[in-house]
């Protein structure tokens, strides 16, 4: 069974999409222990669509927790820099 989640990012600074893409862009080369991560950057209406899918429910929550602390970790780093 493959489990999927998707997050989607929108409503938000051009910057910091491209930022939070650029972060996360590392994870969609590699396919570590079945956990596959993609990632769609949209222009019109900017946003950005994650999506995660793991061979177990367990991979699927590390993926998950792990982009959100990217996610979260970057948008601090932005915030902080303006």
């Amino acid at each position: 069974m493959v489990y999927k989640v998707f997050i989607t990012l929108s409503d938000l600074d051009e910057d910091l999409l491209d930022s939070i893409y650029s972060a996360l862009k590392p994870e969609e080369m590699f396919s570590i222990r079945g956990v596959r991560t993609t990632l769609v950057r949209t222009q019109n209406p900017s946003k950005l669509v994650i999506s995660i899918e793991a061979q177990t429910l367990s991979s699927l929550k590390a993926t998950f927790n792990s982009t959100i602390r990217l996610i979260k970790l970057v948008v601090d780093v932005v915030g902080s820099l303006r």
